[in-house]
């Protein structure tokens, strides 16, 4: 059997606004933490994401759609406090607390 295959999956990214998922790519790609593999990866497709919603991984790979995900949605509450008012805390690295201003 020929180990030359590639398996490659597709996944749907779903982000609604362009402006909040390009700023949680940039976030990705200038954040320490990530390896250079999964930034490269990001870099490369970033366009791609943007403008057509998913992004295509080597099997095995699915969470780095997870943390694109997950990153987006931090975005849109950031940005939801900022219109509404609200002050955020970060309580873990994956969640964030809000409440309101009087």
């Amino acid at each position: 059997m020929p180990c030359d295959q590639i398996i490659l999956c597709k996944v749907e990214i779903g982000a609604t606004n362009v402006d909040l998922l390009t700023l949680a790519l940039e976030s990705l790609i200038e954040n320490r933490k990530w390896a250079r593999s999964r930034s490269e990866t990001i870099r490369q497709q970033a366009e791609r994401i943007i403008k057509q919603g998913f992004i295509s991984l080597s099997a095995g790979q699915e969470y780095i759609a997870d943390e694109i995900k997950r990153e987006y949605s931090r975005q849109v509450v950031l940005a939801a406090s900022r219109k509404l008012g609200w002050r955020v805390y970060q309580k873990t690295p994956q969640k964030l607390a809000v409440t309101r201003r009087v």
